[in-house]
């Protein structure tokens, strides 16, 4: 396969790496700080390390994949600050995050937390 097919195919060299990221949102937590704790997420965690995600926020979980902005891959580095800024929030237990995967041709296993658990 030609080189400008692997770029255009994210392939081989090109392959691009995200990551899947969890917690769950303490219970009792009113809607406006769950909102605030989100939007803190979002700008220091992800766009303050140039990354991107998408997945679901609700009300109890946390359940999203992380990927690098543009054509670079996310890095061990980036796993290691999203998961320091997770952990660092009293509002949020059982954090969870997974390897680093293709995040366009792997397995989609690679993106979902093994049962029972919630270790990182």
């Amino acid at each position: 396969m030609r080189k400008r097919l692997r770029k255009k195919l994210r392939l081989q060299e090109f392959i691009q790496l995200a990551f899947l990221a969890k917690a769950q949102v303490n219970p009792g937590l009113p809607e406006m700080a769950r909102e605030a704790l989100l939007d803190r997420f979002i700008l220091e965690a992800i766009e303050g390390n140039n990354l991107s995600c998408g997945g679901g926020c609700g009300p109890s979980e946390w359940d999203l994949v992380v990927c690098a902005n543009g054509r670079r891959s996310a890095s061990e580095e980036d796993r290691q600050r999203v998961r320091t800024w997770l952990k660092g929030q009293a509002d949020l237990s059982s954090v969870f995050i997974g390897p680093l995967a293709d995040a366009w041709h792997g397995d989609e296993e690679a993106f979902e937390e093994p049962h029972g658990n919630h270790a990182a």
